[in-house]
Formats: structure tokens, sequence, C-alpha cells
């Protein structure tokens, strides 16, 4: 990470939905930077890795539909003020997806506009980092402010999932929900 990006991040600590459900002693954390043109984003899942079920490592990166089925990270995007927003879905095993929604849970497609991604996965000891950067030059113009949601689901071993997020404000699990999307990212200036 450079010294730029380190000096405008913005971290961000998940909580499960439930906790009563268990966590399993996991803490879901991470920073969520931008940089002119780009998004960059650092997942960190700590604990006990063994009680999450991971999906099978992909040797490339590729586009693939209903990650949120199996354990993944999201991050949703809007633009202040407006109701369209997008879904980023991030696999652990190198799926991810990009979607445009024009208003709550309304009109999902695939979006082109980012064709691909740069994202990896670094393992060490108890810890899990998903590192992701996303060129936003056809999805967002600098100078705009977002609003942004950042989430995760975490499958069990049991078959149960858990769903993480900044907080929860609905009586089910809802990422989409806007009044979720809590980190306010100011518009950049043009240089």
């Amino acid at each position: 990470m450079t010294e730029t990006a380190e000096k405008y991040g913005y971290p961000f600590q998940l909580r499960p939905f439930a906790p009563a459900l268990g966590s399993r002693g996991l803490t879901l954390g991470g920073s969520l930077y931008r940089l002119p043109g780009v998004l960059s984003i650092e997942y960190r899942l700590e604990g006990d890795l063994r009680s999450v079920v991971w999906p099978t490592p992909c040797l490339v990166l590729s586009r693939r539909h209903e990650l949120w089925r199996q354990t993944c990270f999201e991050l949703f995007l809007g633009i202040a003020g407006e109701s369209p927003y997008w879904e980023v879905n991030l696999g652990p095993d190198g799926g991810w997806n990009l979607y445009h929604f024009t208003a709550y849970r309304q009109g999902m497609q695939e979006d082109s506009a980012v064709d691909e991604l740069t994202s990896h996965v670094v393992r060490d000891g108890n810890g899990l980092s998903l590192f992701c950067r996303i060129d936003m030059h056809k999805l967002v113009p600098d100078c705009q402010a977002l609003e942004v949601g950042i989430a995760g689901v975490l499958l069990a071993a049991t078959g149960a999932a858990t769903y993480w997020a900044i907080d929860h404000f609905e009586t089910v699990p809802d990422f989409h929900c806007r009044r979720s999307f809590l980190m306010a990212l100011p518009g950049m200036a043009k240089m």
C-alpha cells in the first residue's frame, strides 16, 4: 500500500447480523481507499478460519454469478443523493462480479463497464486478507461523492451463513438497504 493510499484510507469493522448464532470467534474488518480513478479495499478476517467453508480456489480471476451463496465479501456503491447503485461480489476463490441496480433491488444487471479487476488473497496464520482494486473511470467521476456499504457472507461447516455489515437496520440481513451505505467518500478535486 502506498503512503498516499494509507493517508486516505477509511477503516471499517463489520459485525454479524445475529451474534447469538455465533461468529465463531471471528472478526472481520479492513480499509477502503479512494484514489483518482480507483477504489481499493482490503478485507481482513481473523480467528478460526477452519470454521468457515471456503470455495475451491480458481487459477484465474473470473466473473461468476451468485457468489453470495458461498463465503464472499461484498461492496455496495451509490452516488450520494441518487437511487441507482452497484454491488461488487468478491470470492476468496477468485470469483467476482459487478451488478448495477436502478433502485432498491430493481433492474439488476451485470455491469460490463468494468470487465476485469485486480484481486488477490493472502492467508497467514489465523488470518486471511482479500485485496481488491476496481477501476472506477467508467462508473463514477472522481468528483462524485460516494455512499458505500461493506458486507460479507461467511458460510459455516454446518451450512449456516452469517451476514456481516458495518450495521444492520432491518429485521433480516439486507445489504441493499441504502441506510447501510454508512461510509461517505467525498468527491475528489481534479488535479
